[in-house]
């Protein structure tokens, strides 16, 4: 407030704790491992948040969000792996133009005929 006449100062049991993160988050590793976070971990949860409905939980308990959670992720990662599937298809297409072409015809027929 500022009519405050005094300054209060909140003390806690865990400060000496705080004060040993705050030393490490400071070093040059700590700096590192901020960069790393900030570039891997972060934006994952960035799109999470904004994309997947997340700000906001719709379940009660912790189970049920843990799940919302699992679930999201679930899915966040199977549209990464989409983005990866068509350059495997396309190199599978092109293994098959090769000159052994009527050789992997007759092992599809048969493969079929079998099944």
């Amino acid at each position: 407030m500022p009519s405050a006449t005094q300054k209060k100062l909140v003390r806690s049991p865990f400060d000496a704790a705080y004060l040993r993160a705050w030393h490490r988050q400071q070093s040059r590793a700590g700096q590192r491992r901020r960069r790393l976070r900030q570039g891997t971990v972060e934006p994952v949860f960035g799109n999470l948040f904004h994309h997947y409905g997340l700000r906001r939980g719709s379940t009660k308990g912790h189970a049920a969000a843990h799940k919302a959670m699992v679930l999201s992720a679930v899915a966040y990662n199977l549209k990464n792996l989409l983005k990866y599937q068509p350059n495997r298809v396309r190199s599978v297409a092109l293994a098959c133009q090769a000159d052994h072409h009527q050789l992997l015809q007759r092992a599809f027929l048969g493969f079929l005929a079998a099944g």
